[in-house]
């Protein structure tokens, strides 16, 4: 009687494969198997996983990755779902909702002026609100709530324009993060009781207008710190002996604050206060006045960076 010895083991492994395709020669079409495998799915083997169900269970492939960073890297601009029914919805609601106006120059052509021209139509908006709330106060009808105020954030830097969304929803728009920081700053000029607030890029590109810097603040969203800028007036109010003289005593109570010299910021910050007043900014003195009496009673911390945390947008 002879008795077959059907263990495996791996001298006999050769011998025992061949026993098997002999049996079964459609196993030889598992190749693409092997092949897929040690191409899209190596990372199996080189952490020592078995898995045999490649689709079924949803097991993404090395070359679906590539293609999908493709995508994101080269061909996303704006939101690719917003065709699906939820954003649909959402994107009409936000819609209905919006009451902010979005401007923006050099584009689709070059504006060399375009600083400029930014700052000169966001006075020019405060300019018609201050004579539209004189007419329509002034009427005495009740139709109008009061004195209507807006805040304009303006800031300058590369961004993505063109006709960005879907089938659904195409417009031609703008995206970046000069876009956001611009959003924040409008929702910042309410905190510090300015019309205008601008980011450090537009304010270096306006020398000649008047402009001050407030703060340095980190808005939501955004890691890097940015100086922020009020923007008071044109070229002429830039060069008039008024602004020049408060521009002069502004900036020496900022620079007392960052020294954290308290008792000489807040005796030049109260000194400063009639003056404000003339340019609208009574608001920013009393701000100073209550950060730097909290400073003077609890002194930051070594390091300060005098930036402040914005909490909401």
């Amino acid at each position: 009687m002879t008795v077959h010895d059907n263990r495996f083991s791996p001298a006999n492994e050769p011998d025992a494969f061949k026993a098997f395709t002999d049996s079964h020669p459609e196993y030889s079409q598992t190749v693409a198997l092997d092949e897929l495998r040690a191409s899209d799915y190596a990372r199996l083997d080189r952490l020592g996983h078995v898995y045999l169900d490649y689709t079924g269970g949803g097991l993404y492939g090395s070359s679906q990755i590539r293609r999908h960073l493709e995508l994101l890297e080269d061909h996303v601009l704006g939101n690719p779902h917003s065709g699906n029914p939820t954003s649909i919805a959402s994107t009409h609601l936000v819609e209905e909702a919006r009451d902010a106006v979005l401007a923006f120059w050099n584009a689709p052509l070059d504006d060399p002026d375009h600083h400029v021209n930014a700052a000169r139509a966001a006075l020019a908006m405060q300019e018609r609100l201050k004579a539209l709330n004189e007419e329509m106060i002034g009427r005495g009808d009740g139709t109008w709530p009061g004195e209507v105020k807006i805040g304009i954030g303006l800031n300058s830097g590369p961004c993505c324009v063109g006709n960005i969304g879907s089938e659904r929803r195409l417009s031609y728009s703008l995206i970046g993060d000069p876009v956001n920081l611009a959003s924040r700053l409008e929702g910042l000029s309410k905190y510090y009781g300015v019309s205008i607030l601008m980011g450090d890029a537009l304010a270096k590109n306006l020398s000649e207008f008047a402009t001050l810097p407030i703060d340095r603040v980190r808005v939501v969203g955004r890691d890097a710190a940015e100086t922020v800028h009020v923007l008071l007036g044109d070229v002429a109010m830039g060069a008039s002996y008024g602004f020049m003289s408060f521009e002069k005593a502004h900036l020496a109570v900022i620079e007392a604050y960052y020294a954290q010299k308290w008792a000489l910021a807040a005796e030049l910050n109260d000194a400063n206060e009639q003056a404000a007043a003339t340019f609208g900014l009574t608001k920013l003195v009393m701000l100073y006045r209550d950060r730097i009496a909290a400073f003077a009673a609890n002194p930051p911390s070594a390091g300060w960076d005098g930036i402040y945390e914005a909490s909401s947008k």
